[in-house]
């Protein structure tokens, strides 16, 4: 009988902290042991380096497995929509490659949601985007409220007025949305579970280089 995924990530996660724990806490003993100029003291960081990064991976893959089973327990609540752009902001602040671009007013439109988990995961589509554009800036926008109450994120470079969209800007457009990339850790792959289980319907827009993402409302059909 196949294991579970969300246990799947559980014991991935154990299985990878492990020994890298050992292996971090032995880099930083012999790093302690060399100077600065030591010609060692690279390759040390390098592999400190590496090694955070699949600690990265091991993390993802709880926070994965966590949230697969905490959705399993307990729906979906309703928050409103300006708590999403709430969590989207914060975490913009973080990075100097994703702003978020907040609604000129606030309305009473909500939609079920997980904010944190779900502000995690279109912030990977939006550093997917940078990555794959260049750019030094991608845009989270909020539109307006759509007539049937859902929720619509749009996702892109900054737009140049009176200027069309790049040609590698509209293909990169399509890679950002490829969820089976190598690149990102797990975050992408996080993200595709997230976004599915939230209704997402994600949608690259080949003319603009845009990335749409639309959201059911309230109790929303999934």
């Amino acid at each position: 009988m196949p294991v579970p995924l969300p246990k799947l990530c559980a014991v991935l996660a154990h299985e990878l902290r492990s020994p890298l724990s050992v292996l971090q806490g032995y880099i930083r003993l012999l790093q302690r042991k060399r100077d600065a100029d030591d010609p060692d003291t690279a390759m040390l960081d390098a592999m400190l380096e590496a090694t955070a990064r699949l600690t990265a991976i091991a993390h993802q893959a709880s926070d994965l497995g966590g949230w697969l089973t905490a959705l399993d327990a307990t729906p979906l609540p309703p928050v409103p929509r300006a708590a999403l752009v709430d969590a989207l902001t914060t975490r913009a602040q973080a990075t100097a490659s994703v702003r978020v671009v907040r609604p000129d007013t606030t309305d009473g439109s909500r939609l079920d949601a997980t904010p944190a988990a779900l502000a995690d995961a279109i912030m990977a589509l939006a550093e997917s985007m940078a990555r794959e554009t260049g750019e030094d800036v991608i845009e989270i926008s909020c539109a307006p409220s759509q007539s049937d109450g859902s929720t619509r994120f749009i996702i892109g470079p900054r737009p140049a007025v009176d200027a069309p969209s790049a040609p590698h800007a509209r293909s990169a457009a399509q890679r950002a949305v490829t969820f089976d990339r190598g690149g990102a850790g797990l975050s992408l792959i996080l993200a595709s579970y997230v976004l599915d289980a939230h209704g997402a319907t994600v949608t690259p827009d080949s003319e603009s280089g845009q990335i749409s993402l639309c959201f059911p409302p309230e109790r929303g059909a999934r």
